[in-house]
C-alpha cells in the first residue's frame, strides 16, 4: 500500500466530495465501504475489484491536509491528486 500527501486549499468536505466522485461508482466504478463526512474531517474507503484507496481529508493552519492510502491503483491517485 502506498501513502500520498498533499495540502490542499479546498475544504475537506469538497475534496471527499471530488474522491468519490473520481474514484467511486461514477468515476472508476469502486464501491464506497466506508465514508465519514464531518465538519473538519472527512475520509471514505473505496474498493474496486483488485484495488482500494483510502482517503482522508483534515484541516490544519496551512489548508486542508489530504491523505491517500492506495493499493493496486497509483496512477489514478497520481492522477487525481495532479488534478486536485
Amino acid at each position: 500500500m502506498t501513502r500520498y500527501c498533499k495540502i490542499c486549499n479546498s475544504s475537506p468536505h469538497d475534496l471527499l466530495i471530488k474522491a468519490i466522485n473520481h474514484f467511486g461508482p461514477d468515476g472508476l466504478g469502486m464501491i464506497i465501504k466506508e465514508k465519514v463526512d464531518d465538519t473538519h474531517e472527512c475520509s471514505a474507503s473505496l474498493c474496486g475489484e483488485k484495488s482500494y484507496v483510502y482517503i482522508k481529508a483534515s484541516e490544519n493552519s496551512g489548508g486542508t491536509e489530504l491523505e491517500m492510502q492506495s493499493s493496486r491503483c497509483d496512477e489514478q491517485v497520481k492522477g487525481f491528486l495532479e488534478w486536485i
